[in-house]
């Protein structure tokens, strides 16, 4: 089941745009959400995060110890992420 909130985030940032999206996101909050900030560089959704690492993987051939690297994860959670494609 996927969470309201993020699928509503992720529609209001298609809306406005990413720079604008994270100009009210921090006048809100005054930085991002923790669900935002948890999965690193600007995701808005655990599966949006997952689907670039299984690109940076299958299309950019990153290793797992790379990609384990760029988003700050283990190696075991990278093998489940591009596992489970």
């Amino acid at each position: 089941m996927k969470n309201r909130n993020s699928e509503n985030l992720k529609v209001l940032k298609r809306i406005v745009g990413h720079d604008l999206y994270m100009q009210i996101v921090k006048e809100f909050g005054g930085g991002p959400p923790l669900y935002v900030n948890d999965w690193g560089k600007g995701f808005t959704s655990k599966e949006d995060r997952d689907r670039a690492i299984r690109s940076d993987y299958y299309d950019q051939g990153l290793s797992v110890y790379d990609l384990a690297e760029k988003y700050n994860l283990t190696r075991s959670t990278v093998y489940k992420i591009i596992e489970h494609h």
